[in-house]
Parts: C-alpha cells; sequence; structure tokens
C-alpha cells in the first residue's frame, strides 16, 4: 500500500484527485496549494470574485 503524502493530491474544480488521474491542464496552471487553509482561501477569493461580478 503506498502512502499519499499533501503533494500526491491535486484539487480540481474542488474535488481532491490523486496525480495519477490528472487531465491536462485548460489555461493557466496553478501552483499546488501548501495547506488546505490556502486551499479554502483560493475557493473564498474565487467565490467572492464571481459574487461581485453579479452585482
Amino acid at each position: 500500500m503506498t502512502c499519499w503524502g499533501k503533494d500526491d493530491y491535486y484539487i480540481e474544480n474542488g474535488n481532491r484527485r490523486k496525480k495519477e488521474e490528472r487531465k491536462p491542464a485548460e489555461g493557466p496552471v496553478l501552483t499546488p496549494p501548501r495547506n488546505l487553509n490556502e486551499v479554502d482561501a483560493r475557493i473564498a477569493a474565487q467565490k467572492r470574485l464571481e459574487y461581485l461580478k453579479t452585482k
């Protein structure tokens, strides 16, 4: 059994996937987050942007 570290995962559309499942990236490639708080912050920032665009 392999042990998966944080670096073995990436986030796509809010889903955590193993790197093997990764499809070729479209558009700019994001740097992998160092911790989950960074992921939450990134998601929150995206939602904020989308919300402000609708106003």
